[in-house]
């Protein structure tokens, strides 16, 4: 757990910073979590390039220690596509690395993504995250959130 006196920066975190910075954290995450570890990790740089120059993209890093300690990356969708009048912003992925959670890293980013989206004139955030997790429990838990639907899937 980080040292709670550690000092916290939040800020914008670019593709080009994630990619370069976030290679690290973005394995072990996937370690942690990957439903079907068949399916490697493999990003789609340029995707997430095209999503940032087009403003579609949100993307919240925390360090301490200057070192990225975590992440949140997600897709604004404004409107969504299925309900016109709702614009909202879907988590891609959030992580935390272990040493850092059950501190204050991961409730900083949830705050700036808040405020990040309010600031856009978002009405609201889509959480997805792995059934049986951490962040699965505290969703389930908090009475600021509400669950929405379950995601399946089927290999073809």
């Amino acid at each position: 757990m980080s040292d709670p006196k550690s000092e916290i920066e939040l800020g914008t975190l670019s593709v080009a910073t994630m990619e370069r910075d976030g290679r690290e954290l973005m394995e072990a995450h996937w370690a942690e979590i990957a439903s079907d570890p068949t399916v490697p990790l493999d990003p789609d740089w340029d995707a997430y390039y095209r999503l940032e120059k087009s403003g579609k993209l949100m993307s919240i890093g925390a360090w301490v220690g200057g070192k990225l300690a975590g992440y949140f990356v997600g897709f604004v969708l404004d409107p969504h596509l299925h309900y016109k009048s709702w614009s909202v912003v879907h988590n891609d992925i959030f992580y935390v690395k272990p040493e850092h959670r059950g501190g204050r890293v991961a409730a900083s980013i949830t705050r700036l993504v808040k405020l990040t989206a309010k600031g856009l004139g978002l009405d609201g955030i889509v959480w997805h995250c792995k059934p049986d997790t951490v962040m699965h429990s505290l969703m389930d838990r908090s009475p600021k959130h509400r669950l929405w639907e379950h995601t399946y899937v089927q290999e073809i």
